[in-house]
This record gives C-alpha cells, sequence and structure tokens, in this order.
C-alpha cells in the first residue's frame, strides 16, 4: 500500500533536498569524513596502491626521545655529520632529513674571534701580516675540530645532497625574526595563486640553524596532510611566503628527481608542473591516492651505522630518509589504534614523493559541485518515491542500494575521468530520506492502531448491547489491556452473571487478573466457582 505524505513531511523532505545542495558547497568535518571512507573505498577498486619503491627509497632509523608528547632526535651535530660523511661515501642519491637541526655551541664563534683578537694583540708588530694567516688557519681548523656545528656545516657543504624539512606553525606562533628569514630557492608565485595558497593558514618557521639549511641542497616543508575536504588524502605542495612559495619536502624530492630546479618548476592555483609531469591541485593540494599499509621500504639503524663506520651496500643510489620511527600516522581513520595501521613520517614522505612522481592524478574541476547536486536531487527524489512503495524491509533494502548507487557514481568518475566526487551528502541524503519515510510510516501505524483499538471498543459495547456476549468478549480482548478495557470488561462480566452465563463471566473476571487485582474479581471467581 502506497503511503501518502502529508504535506508537512513533503515541506520537510524539499528542505532536507535544499540544505544538503547547500552543504555541499562547504567543508564540514563530518560529511568530510564520510567522503574520506568512500573515497577510500572508491580508489581500492579504481586503482593501485600508491607503493613507495624499495628501489628509489630508503629509511634509515634514527634514536629519539618522546618528552610531554614530543619526539626529539638524540643524534647530535657531531654524529650527524659523521652519519652523512659515511652515507655519502657509500654514493647515497639525496639525504634527507626530517628532524630540526639545532645550533648546538652557537657561543664557539664568538670564543674563536676574542681568541683571534687576542692573539693578534700580542703578535710582534712586524710579523703581524705574516702570524694573521697562520693564526687565522690555526683558529679554522681548531674551531672545526672543536665545534660540532661546524664540522656538520662543513660536511653539508661538501655533500651536497644534504635536504632538510622546515618546520611549520600558525601565523600566532610565528617566532621574532621569522618574517625576515627567506628561504633558498623560494619558487615565484603569480597573482592567479595569491588566494588559493593564502587560504592555508600556516607558516614556514624560522630554521633553528640557518646556516646549515642555507649550505643544503635544498629545503622543504613539512607538512604532509592538510585539508578539511579529504582528511588525510590531501597535501599542501606550497606554503606561502611573502611573495612566493615554500614547496613540500615531497614536493623538493621530486624536482630532483625529475631534474627540475625551483625556477622551472610552473605553479597556478590549479596545477603544478615539474618537468613533463601536470599535476592538477584542488583548493592549492594535491589529493593523494591511498598507500599500502604493508611496511615495505628497507630500513637501516643509524646507529648500527656509526657503530659500523659503513652503511650497506643496498643504499647505493637511493634516497635516504633519516627520521625517528615516532610519531606514527594513521592510514586509516576507523582504526587509528591498530599498529598495522600506522606508518611513520619518514614513511609518509616517501609515499607522497612517488604518488606525486608517478601519480594516479586526481582532479576537480568547478563543473564538479553541480554535478553533486544533481546527485543529492536524484537519489533524495528516487528514495522519496520508492520509500513508500515498498515494505519495509523492501525499503531497508532499497536505501543501501542507493547508497551504493552514489559511492559507484564516485568510483565511475575517479575511474573513467579522474575526477574527485564527493558523495557523502548524496549518502546523507539517502539516510534522511529514509529516515522521514519510517517517521511517517511509524506515525501512520500509530494512528491505525489508536482507531483499531476505538473501533473494537465500540464494537464491542455495540455487541453487548444486542446481548451477544462471546462477540463482544472477543472483541474488548483485542484492546490493550489497560485499567479502561479492564472496566468494560469487568461490567460485561456482572453482566453475564446477572444473565447466568457463568462460564463466560468466569473467563472475562480471569482475564481482568491478567495483570494483578481488579477491584472484586478475585472475590466473584470464588464464588462462581
Amino acid at each position: 500500500m502506497i503511503t501518502r505524505y502529508p504535506k508537512p513531511y513533503i515541506a520537510f523532505g524539499v528542505l532536507i533536498v535544499i540544505m544538503l545542495a547547500a552543504l555541499s558547497f562547504t567543508h564540514i568535518p563530518f560529511f568530510s569524513m564520510i567522503d574520506r571512507l568512500a573515497y577510500d573505498i572508491q580508489t581500492r577498486l579504481a586503482t593501485s596502491y600508491v607503493q613507495a619503491k624499495s628501489s628509489r627509497f630508503a629509511l634509515v632509523t634514527t634514536p629519539c626521545a618522546a618528552n610531554r608528547g614530543f619526539v626529539t632526535p638524540l643524534l647530535r651535530n657531531s654524529q650527524l655529520a659523521e652519519l652523512i660523511a659515511i652515507l655519502k661515501q657509500r654514493g647515497i642519491k639525496d639525504i634527507v632529513i626530517t628532524f630540526p637541526v639545532r645550533n648546538e655551541w652557537p657561543e664557539m664563534f664568538q670564543m674563536i674571534n676574542k681568541m683571534e683578537k687576542y692573539l693578534m694583540s700580542i703578535v710582534p708588530t712586524q710579523k703581524k701580516e705574516a702570524g694573521r694567516s697562520h693564526l687565522s688557519q690555526y683558529l679554522e681548523d681548531l674551531q672545526r675540530d672543536l665545534d660540532p656545528d661546524r664540522s656538520l656545516l662543513d660536511t653539508v657543504k661538501q655533500a651536497g645532497n644534504v635536504i632538510f624539512s622546515l618546520s611549520v606553525v600558525t601565523s600566532s606562533q610565528q617566532i621574532a625574526g621569522s618574517s625576515d628569514w627567506t628561504p633558498r630557492d623560494l619558487l615565484a608565485l603569480g597573482p592567479e595563486g595569491l588566494g588559493i595558497f593564502d587560504s592555508i593558514h600556516l607558516k614556514v618557521k624560522k630554521p633553528p640553524f640557518v646556516d646549515v639549511y642555507d649550505a643544503s641542497a635544498g629545503a622543504g616543508h613539512g607538512l604532509l596532510f592538510y585539508g578539511n575536504e579529504l582528511p588525510q588524502r590531501m597535501h599542501p605542495p606550497f606554503l606561502r611566503h611573502g611573495n612566493g612559495l615554500v614547496p613540500s619536502l615531497p614536493v623538493v624530492l621530486a624536482m630532483r628527481y625529475l631534474g627540475s630546479t625551483p625556477s622551472q618548476v610552473e605553479v597556478t592555483s590549479e596545477q603544478m608542473k615539474i618537468g613533463n609531469r601536470v599535476i592538477p591541485l584542488v583548493a592549492g593540494k594535491v589529493i593523494l591516492s591511498p598507500g599500502r599499509i604493508f611496511r615495505t621500504l628497507p630500513s637501516y639503524s643509524a646507529t648500527e651505522i656509526l657503530t659500523a663506520k659503513k652503511a650497506p651496500l643496498e643504499l647505493k643510489g637511493k634516497t635516504a630518509i633519516l627520521g625517528p620511527k615516532a610519531p606514527l600516522i594513521p592510514t586509516n581513520p576507523i582504526s587509528v589504534g591498530n599498529m598495522n595501521n600506522m606508518i611513520s613520517v619518514p614513511e609518509v614522505i616517501a609515499g607522497i614523493t612517488e604518488n606525486i612522481i608517478n601519480g594516479p592524478y586526481l582532479e576537480r574541476p568547478g563543473i564538479t559541485k553541480y554535478l553533486e547536486v544533481a546527485l543529492i536531487l536524484t537519489v533524495c527524489i528516487l528514495g522519496g518515491f520508492l520509500f513508500p512503495r515498498a515494505k519495509y524491509l523492501s525499503s531497508l533494502l532499497l536505501l543501501i542500494l542507493l547508497i551504493l548507487l552514489s559511492i559507484f557514481t564516485g568510483w565511475a568518475f575517479i575511474s573513467l575521468t579522474g575526477i574527485w566526487f564527493r558523495v557523502s551528502h548524496s549518502v546523507v541524503g539517502c539516510l534522511a530520506m529514509f529516515v522521514l519515510y519510517s517517521t511517517v510510516q511509524i506515525s501512520r501505524l500509530d494512528r491505525v492502531a489508536k482507531e483499531a483499538i476505538e473501533a473494537n471498543r465500540l464494537l464491542g459495547l455495540n455487541f453487548q448491547q444486542q446481548g451477544v456476549m462471546e462477540l463482544a468478549f472477543e472483541r474488548f480482548k483485542m484492546c490493550p489491556l489497560n485499567n479502561i478495557t479492564r472496566d468494560l470488561i469487568y461490567e460485561l462480566a456482572q453482566e453475564c452473571e446477572s444473565r447466568g452465563l457463568n462460564s463466560l463471566a468466569w473467563q472475562a473476571y480471569s482475564y481482568t487478573l491478567k495483570k494483578g487485582d481488579f477491584r472484586d474479581a478475585a472475590q466473584r471467581l470464588i464464588h462462581l466457582q
């Protein structure tokens, strides 16, 4: 039987459709999480997993200590310098440092200057020029031997393939002097990209040891995931810094792999071009394909390499990413506590770099939003038309089919066109129409039940007036056994008793006692016996 919607419910259904259509232009965390789950399902069916190649990357784990939730590497600058020298000697392609490097002894330079002034003051005047050269060389060698910061700086310069990660903070957390510091190889930004990259309210922090960062082969920001549109599946390839852009660490690695310099990289609000790769951008971010949760990249211990004074042969020609095993990043939002679904920051960097180099690339043209509104209208209208024409279990099956239709539509867009299609609002629309239908059904059944109870009472009273006591008793028994019904049955039993219908009276008195004592029904039963 077709359930006809009352006008208020029709108006409420139209309001649901309008609200969902309007919300599809926003980014609310609830809908974003549904999009993330649907996206993982769709890409799992449409594309292969993005897996960093073991022939290209290797992990070098460094010791670390946790302090108040923060992970602090335990490698000193002298050890880091030695490790870089060992890796360089083995023929490593690139050495990536994912943790901040600090100036451990900033007073050393001042001490050397004071020593130089003092020694120059006691050198005889006639030998001052000759002595200056010898003293300067001696003090420089002394600083190199005693100062771990100078040793690290010289090692980074000589290696020529060390890349550092730059910390990212909010604008309110900017330390003094950060705005005056200009990163190396700042990418130019055209006017069309100003609004897009200004929407990311995060800034690159001035590094604690500027000289060693400036002496490196490159540096990129360490913000791996950002964006409410698709949580943990969007990577910001650039952050705004002054009138330019600071590339991310994976973008720096991709540039080096593809043989592009920062001046050769073309960036607009919709795409970035690195070498012969054109990567679409969505609101200034790259949509990432899910990576494998299995750890297949080779991992080596920095402590063991320093102890052995040599790096394994397998590292030759690879990009070594140095960093601690913690913190771990969840790859699945519904299984955060599962260690099998957690990967370290170096693994994430390798995976994002692989995604940027080889794809698959996904985009989101402006017309996509209007197609999503059309899908919302389609599934809501289908639900509103089909749900009243089916039984409850059938309508539940229809709900599942409509949700699968929404997810399949997103899968088809990703597979056939490479476009990311949001389906969260369509899924919620299906659920909302089903809840609306269920509410109508429940209210209708409640109304029908009340009407049936009242009809049975009236029929029972009518049969009682006509003297058909058996039929009256049967009608009263169809009503809920509340006090009103018990009153009617008790009066019916009294009338049966007065007419000599003792058997029927006994049944009626017994029925009133099903929910406990009622008036003097128990005494009348004893009297009838």
